[in-house]
C-alpha cells in the first residue's frame, strides 16, 4: 500500500482526513471515477471530492454507502486508513488537547464547576456553537 500523506493545515479532523485519503486511494486503485462512485453510493460527486480532500466530514451512513460502492466493508476502509496514518494513537493525538474551535464554544463560568451547586449550574447559559455545514446553531445543555 502506498504511503498516505495527510496535510493538516485546514483539517476537519485527522480521522476524517485519513478515511478520505483511503477512499481516494481505493477508488484510484480500482479505477473508479468520482462520478461512478457517486452513482453507486448515492452521494453527490462534489461531496465525495470534499470528503477525499478533507473539506467535509464523512458521516457513518456515507461511510457505509461508499464502502458498499467500493465493494468493501466499512471496517476495511477504517483499518486501512488507521494503518496508513501510523496507527490509532497518531490519529487520535489531536483529542489530547482542545480542538481548534473549542475556545469559541466554551461557556465561561464564574468559578470552578466543582465549587458550584446544581442550581447555580442550571442557571448558566447553555453552550452553543455554529457549524458551517448546518443551517442552525447546535445547542448543548
Amino acid at each position: 500500500m502506498a504511503d498516505t500523506v495527510i496535510h493538516m493545515e485546514s483539517r476537519k479532523s485527522a480521522v476524517n482526513a485519513a478515511i478520505g485519503a483511503e477512499i481516494r486511494a481505493t477508488r484510484s486503485r480500482k479505477n473508479i471515477t468520482r462520478d461512478a462512485l457517486s452513482a453507486a453510493s448515492g452521494i453527490p460527486t462534489v461531496q465525495i471530492e470534499r470528503i477525499e480532500n478533507n473539506k467535509r466530514d464523512l458521516n457513518v451512513s456515507q461511510l457505509f454507502a461508499v464502502a458498499r460502492a467500493l465493494e468493501l466493508d466499512a471496517e476495511d476502509i477504517i483499518r486501512r486508513a488507521v494503518d496508513a496514518s501510523g496507527g490509532l494513537a497518531a490519529l487520535t493525538a489531536e483529542a489530547d488537547g482542545m480542538s481548534e474551535g473549542a475556545p469559541n464554544n466554551v461557556t465561561k463560568l464564574p468559578r470552578r464547576v466543582e465549587d458550584m451547586s446544581a442550581d447555580e449550574l442550571e442557571g448558566q447559559r447553555y453552550a452553543a456553537t455554529r457549524d458551517d455545514e448546518m443551517d442552525q446553531p447546535e445547542q448543548f445543555d
